[in-house]
């Protein structure tokens, strides 16, 4: 796409980041292995869990409505 960077520059940032950093004893600000895997398609399917295991599929609304309310519940809302 027109807003992507080149591979080569996060690959290089990453690697001078760790390259610097690790002797000082310090997490890299750009993990090179983060980079590798943000270059990966990553997609998830629950299709075999649902046709499978009877998963149920909820709405995202009511996901998040049901997390709100057990957060809440729980005293990690107010």
């Amino acid at each position: 796409s027109q807003n992507s960077l080149p591979p080569w520059i996060p690959y290089s940032v990453a690697w001078v980041d760790e390259k610097i950093l690790a002797p000082l004893g310090k997490p890299p600000s750009v993990p090179l292995d983060g980079v590798r895997m943000a270059k990966q398609y990553m997609y998830y399917s629950a299709a075999k869990a649902v046709r499978e295991l009877g998963l149920p599929q909820t709405p995202i609304s009511t996901a998040l409505k049901d997390a709100v309310e057990w957060f809440t519940a729980r005293g990690y809302l107010d």
